[in-house]
This record gives C-alpha cells, sequence and structure tokens, in this order.
C-alpha cells in the first residue's frame, strides 16, 4: 500500500530537483545535476544532457558525473551515445570526457567507439585530446581483436595530421599506455598465469600474443616502415615511458623483477625478422636527431641488432656511433658493443671498410667497434681488420680495449702481457677478469709476475683472490710464495684471509717467520669466526702455541667465546700450558655501532646514484617500510634525511657476518641469486632487478668495507664514543 505513494512522491522530487537546473545559481544548478545522478530516475537524464551546454563549467562537469552514475547503473546509456554527435561543441566535449573515466556501464557498446574515432579529429582541441585517452581506456573494455586494431589505427592516423605538440604527445603517451601491460617480470602476467592449469594458461597467452601481433604491433609497425615524417616521431615517442617516474625508453631487462608495471616494458609476440628488418632500414635511414636516436633503441627492444643479416641496419648503426647528436652517438655505441651482430659480412667490402674506420675513429667509437668483434671470430681475422687492430697494441691509449680480440692478433705471450699491463688499470672487473685468463695462459716470467703482483692488490676482491692463488700455485719454493700468503694473511677478505692460511698451512717452514706468527696472533682474534677457527686450526696442526707465547695469550681469550672455548682450553693444554695461568691478550673484538660520518660520506649517495637503467634506489624504496630511503632535495639530503636513511640501512645489515647483509645479497639478486643462498641471503629475489653487479661491484665493495670495518672495530666504553650515535630505531640486525 506504500511503494505506489512513495513512487509517486520520489518521481515529483526528481522532477522538483531537475527543475532546479534552470536556476540562476550556478551553484544550486550543480548541486542539482549531483543529486539527480544519485537518485538514478530516468527522466533526469534528458535535463542532465541538456545540462552539458550550460555555460557554467562547473554545472557541466556535474551533470558530466551524474550522467556517468546512471550510466553505471544502466541509465541513459544511449542519450549519451547521442549525445556525442550534438551540434553543441561543449556537449560533445563533456561527454567525450566523461569516457576518459571508469564507465563499466557502457562497455560492449562498439558505436561509442566508431564515434571516438570520428571526435579524435575534432578541430574543437579538448575533445579530440580527451578522444585519445577515451580511446585508450576502450581498448581494455573490449575482447574484440578488430576493435582494438581500429582503436590503434586511430590514434596512429592522427599522429600524421595532428600539429599541436600539445596534443602530439598526448597521442604518443596514450598509444604507449595502451601497449604497456604487465607482461615480463616475476611478478607479473606470465607469473599469474603460471599458477593456472595449461589447459587454461596456453589458450590464454596465445590470445595476448595475438592480439599483440593483429591489434597493436601490425599497424605500428606498418606506419613505422611506410608513415612520414611526424607520424614516425610520434610512434617513436609512443615507445617512451619517461613521463611516468621512474621510467626511460621502452627496454626488456633481463635481471629486473616487474611489480605493479612500474618497470618492464614489453611484448610476449616476438616480431620475425623478416617483418622488423624493412622497418628498421627505412627508418635508422630516414630519421635524424632525437627520432634517430629513438629509432636506434627501439631497433634494440626489438632485438634487431643482434639478428640483423640487412647490411643497411648494420651501416647505419656503424654510422650513428660518429652521429653529431651526442645521445646517438652514446646509444648507438652502446648497442654496436652490446648486441650488433657482424657475423657474415667478411665478404662485403663496404662494412669491412666500415670497421676499419672504426678502428681508426675516436676512442669511444673504437672500443665499442672491438666488442663487436670480439664476437665474431672471422671478421677479425680478415687481413685488413687484423692489421687495424694489431696496430693498436703498441699504443698506451688503446691497448685496454683489445682484450676481447686479444687472441687473434698473432701476437707473442710477451707481447700479450705487455698489452695487459698498460691497460689494467683501464679494465672493469670483468676485463680484468678475462685478462687474468690471458696471463695465466702464458708461462711465468718477470712480466707476468708483475702483473699478477699487481692484481693481488685489486679493489677488486674476486681479483685479488685469483691473482694471491696464482702465485702461490707457480711458486717452486717457499720462499717465493711467502708474499703472495702474507698478502692474502692481511687482506679485507675474510675469505682471503682463510685462503692465506690454507696455503701456509701446507707450509710448515712458513711459520718459522716471526711476521708469520704476529699475523696468526690477529688471525685468532679476527672479527669472522670462520677465520678464527682456522687459525685455531693451524696453530693446532703446526704445534705452535707451546712455542709463542703471544699465540697463547691470543688462544686463552677465546676461552671468553663460547664457540671456541672447548678447543681453545684443549689446545693450551697440549701446549703444556695451565689456562688458568695464561693473561687473555685481547678479548675478542665485539661489534660497535654502524659508523654515521663514513655512511654520510660514502655510503648514502649510493642510493641517489642512477644505475645502468637510469634509475637509482631512492625511485622505487622512498615509500618502502623496511629499507625507507629519503626522497631527493635540492642541495642532497639534509641531516634528517640521512639520519632516517641510516636508520633504515641499520635494519638489513648483520654485523656478524657482513657479506650475508640483505644490503649486499638483495641487490645481486635475481642474477646471482645462487650466491647469495652461499652467503645466507636466502636467494631473496629483488624486485628492482640488479643493483650491485656482483661482489666486484664498487658500491658493493663500499659498503661491505664500511659493515666490515664498523664490525671489526672494539665497542667504545660508556660515554668515551667519538661517533654520533645513531637514531634509536636504527640498531644493526640480520
Amino acid at each position: 500500500g506504500l511503494a505506489l505513494p512513495y513512487f509517486s512522491f520520489g518521481l515529483r522530487f526528481a522532477r522538483a530537483v531537475a527543475g532546479m537546473l534552470e536556476h540562476e545559481s550556478p551553484l544550486v544548478r550543480a548541486a542539482a545535476a549531483g543529486c539527480l545522478g544519485r537518485l538514478g530516475d530516468a527522466e533526469a537524464v534528458t535535463p542532465l544532457v541538456a545540462a552539458l551546454d550550460d555555460p557554467s563549467k562547473l554545472v557541466r562537469g556535474a551533470a558530466a558525473s551524474a550522467l556517468r552514475a546512471l550510466g553505471n547503473r544502466g541509465i541513459g546509456v544511449d542519450a549519451v551515445l547521442d549525445a556525442l554527435s550534438a551540434p553543441s561543441p561543449r556537449v560533445r566535449r563533456e561527454v567525450v570526457g566523461l569516457l576518459t573515466r571508469q564507465v563499466h556501464g557502457f562497455e560492449g557498446r562498439s558505436a561509442f567507439v566508431d564515434r571516438l574515432i570520428e571526435l579524435a579529429d575534432s578541430p574543437d582541441f579538448l575533445t579530440r585530446f580527451d578522444a585519445a585517452r577515451a580511446l585508450r581506456r576502450w581498448f581494455y573494455r573490449t575482447n574484440e581483436t578488430d576493435l582494438r586494431r581500429r582503436i590503434v589505427e586511430a590514434l596512429v592516423a592522427r599522429m600524421a595530421v595532428e600539429r599541436s605538440p600539445t596534443a602530439r604527445r598526448n597521442l604518443s603517451e596514450n598509444l604507449y599506455i595502451l601497449m604497456d601491460e604487465n607482461l615480463g617480470g616475476g611478478v607479473s602476467l606470465q607469473k599469474t598465469l603460471a599458477a593456472l592449469p595449461e589447459r587454461r594458461r596456453d589458450p590464454a597467452l596465445k590470445a595476448r600474443r595475438d592480439v599483440e601481433r593483429d591489434a597493436i604491433l601490425a599497424p605500428i609497425l606498418a606506419a613505422l616502415r611506410d608513415g612520414d615524417g611526424p607520424q614516425r616521431a610520434g610512434l617513436l615517442r609512443a615507445f617512451d615511458g619517461s613521463f611516468f617516474r621512474g621510467r626511460g625508453y621502452a627496454r626488456r631487462p633481463g635481471g629486473a623483477v616487474d611489480v605493479g608495471n612500474d618497470r618492464e616494458f614489453g611484448f610476449l609476440h616476438e616480431t620475425p625478422l623478416d617483418q622488423s628488418e624493412p622497418v628498421f632500414a627505412a627508418l635508422l635511414a630516414e630519421t635524424t636527431g632525437a627520432d634517430r636516436r629513438r629509432a636506434i633503441q627501439l631497433a634494440s627492444f626489438f632485438d634487431v641488432p643482434g639478428r640483423a643479416r640487412d647490411v643497411r641496419i648494420r651501416s647505419a648503426l656503424l654510422d650513428a656511433m660518429e652521429d653529431p647528436d651526442a645521445e646517438t652517438r652514446a646509444e648507438a655505441r652502446r648497442i654496436v658493443a652490446e648486441d650488433l651482430s657482424l657475423d657474415g659480412v667478411e665478404d662485403d667490402a663496404r662494412l669491412v671498410a666500415a670497421i676499419v674506420a672504426g678502428l681508426a675513429g675516436s676512442p669511444e667509437s673504437r672500443t665499442a667497434m672491438i666488442a663487436a668483434l670480439g664476437r665474431s671470430p672471422k671478421l677479425a681475422r680478415r687481413p685488413e681488420i687484423a692489421d687495424a687492430a694489431s696496430s693498436l697494441a703498441s699504443r698506451p691509449d688503446a691497448s685496454a680495449e683489445l682484450l676481447p680480440i686479444l687472441d687473434r692478433l698473432g701476437l707473442s705471450e710477451a707481447e700479450t702481457v705487455a698489452v695487459i699491463a698498460r691497460g689494467w688499470d683501464r679494465f672493469d672487473p670483468a676485463g680484468k677478469g678475462r685478462a687474468l685468463d690471458a696471463v695465466l695462459r702464458t708461462p711465468p716470467s718477470p712480466a707476468s709476475d708483475d702483473l699478477l703482483a699487481r692484481a693481488s692488490d685489486d679493489p677488486a676482491e674476486g681479483i685479488r683472490e685469483r691473482a694471491l692463488r696464482a702465485r702461490i700455485q707457480r711458486a717452486d719454493a717457499i720462499a717465493e710464495a711467502v708474499p703472495a700468503i702474507l698478502a692474502a694473511l692481511g687482506d679485507e677478505s675474510p675469505g682471503l684471509r682463510r685462503l692465506g692460511l690454507a696455503a701456509a698451512g701446507s707450509r710448515g717452514s712458513f711459520w718459522d717467520r716471526a711476521d708469520a706468527i704476529e699475523r696468526l696472533a690477529g688471525l685468532l682474534v679476527d672479527p669472522d669466526a670462520e677465520v678464527r677457527s682456522d687459525a685455531l686450526d693451524v696453530a693446532k696442526h703446526h704445534r705452535l702455541v707451546a712455542h709463542h707465547p703471544a699465540l697463547a695469550r691470543r688462544v686463552k681469550a677465546l676461552i671468553d667465546d663460547p664457540a671456541f672455548a672447548d678447543r681453545a682450553e684443549a689446545l693450551l693444554r697440549a701446549a703444556g700450558l695451565d689456562p688458568a695461568e695464561v693473561a687473555a691478550e685481547p678479548a675478542p673484538a665485539r661489534p660497535r655501532p654502524l659508523d654515521l660520518e663514513t655512511f654520510r660520506r660514502e655510503i648514502d649517495p649510493l642510493f641517489y646514484r642512477p644505475g645502468p637503467d637510469g634509475l637509482a634506489c631512492v625511485d622505487c624504496h622512498a615509500g618502502h617500510a623496511i629499507l625507507r630511503i629519503a626522497e631527493r632535495r635540492e642541495g642532497g639530503p639534509d641531516d634528517e634525511a640521512v639520519a632516517l636513511n641510516f636508520a633504515s640501512v641499520g635494519k638489513v645489515v648483520d654485523l656478524a657476518r657482513p657479506e650475508s647483509s640483505p644490503l649486499l645479497t638483495k641487490p645481486r639478486s635475481p642474477r646471482e641469486e645462487d650466491d647469495s643462498r652461499r652467503h645466507g641471503g636466502g636467494g631473496t629475489t629483488h624486485v628492482g632487478g640488479v643493483r650491485w653487479d656482483g661482489v666486484d661491484d664498487p658500491a658493493y665493495r663500499a659498503i661491505l668495507a664500511w659493515i666490515r670495518t664498523s664490525a671489526a672495530r672494539p665497542a667504545p666504553s660508556p660515554g668515551a664514543g667519538t661517533d654520533p650515535p645513531p637514531p634509536s630505531d636504527a640498531s644493526p640486525s640480520r
């Protein structure tokens, strides 16, 4: 009995509110529009559509929002579609703006796409601007591949005629967002689908590949190949994600892990080479300036340089190494050095001449050219190329670059060592590793011995270890091995100190030296427990404690350590000493708080330094709960920011086992996941990809040295500390 009167009242109320759309006050009209959207009455649709032409922007916006609310409930959808063809530009503009938002009630109506495609060419700037945005959203509102392709084709076609710089940028950015998906990485589409049964997973992946091939890549690659300058420029820019914080040009980094689609950009569909080669042959030949640089970057994204056999592509990349634009030169040199394949060009006189010219060019181009030749053994042996490369062997400024092809230059063993020695200080850790390989293939000589001695003092731990091992193994007599063993025993790395103990342990006469006993005494109270254990074994095996009181006092100090108490006491008694009568000297070093000033000076800047991908730790960690890094500020971090970072870092540092600190192990994964497990890091995946490129990375070494120094120094007595105390929540933990 109440339903009809209530309905009648609601209808009268809605009509009364609709009448307020004619009120003289824009605020009242806007409020009335909002109210009608909430009431959900179909009779409100017509007056709301009329209000889209209101002189007040406030009222127009309220009316559009009300129509969106109604449409999402299935009310007035046809009226909104009709309004896209309204004679008033203001009405069309508001409706298009409405469709740039979440409008699930309008989905499934391809007629909206038809009209939006027409409005993408509207003479009204705001209408065509928002039409591009709405079309990008509609791409993911439909499952129809043909409709998706029409959307892409509309955006691509508009790039050929749009002249407004702002609108052109809008087209490129919307196409980027349309193409970008959660595809690569460890926590995105593929990982999600991996949890599904195969019968569902495989069809889903195939469907995505088909959409990429037919709806996205086919029209884009066709326009890149055949389009005019403006269209190509817009499409090349459409692969540039730098308008989003933390992104750059399209790339598919092998080591990064994608979180929330904030890193990787890629396609599951692999474009066949016969389709991509004509595109990039045209692009690289016909673009200049920033467009040429983007064309080179895009070629790399599609893995063209590493697969291409088209001489035009190879020639263009070699020529671009000397491009007038510095950024283009740098990008071309990077791709030539890392990716370009030169296989099969041995008989192409023009390319061979270009390679010879590259070897005679600038140092940067020469380095890239030699790196590419290192991947093409047959080409490097071509006479004119071999002659050009060999002529560099005697030049101090070029010797370091010859490493990739050093074994193909016909040099004698002595000449090989001489070239490596001249270039040693310019090698990166990986280059030094390859150089050591070459040196260790030559017989011992004064020159190679000198080079190994230099390598024994290298900043990279891995290089020092290889050099010290080689020196010890090459030594025929103990006297020849002594310098290398002493260097290992005094090394900052616990692993190398253990190497020295192992090497010395097999040479009993080594412990007849006073300096050897002095080193052993220090290692008995070493900060590293495994080093202390090995030192205790050496002292026991060679029965040194009975003859050296300094060792006895250090062994006595180990009795205070529960892990070594029984072994230390037994060793003293075996030497005929009463542990109670031996004075301990000194007690094992106890960790002290992390050093704040060293952190401020050497460690904190690492979090703001961009890596190879152009991103810094702060770009992702500004909002993290554990390792939270303070935002960048002009002039650098202030004291408050440094204190915040210091407190955060304390949570990911292990003073007892520095190498196991998550701050060191996690940023090396997933590339070195197995290595992190060995150091107790648990193989935890770092979603930002590799940041410290192995244990020889300068950042890794700096952080490890800082942790080790803090762990090794004695704790200050109460009230006697010289360093400012860390923040209250900065206690280092494991």
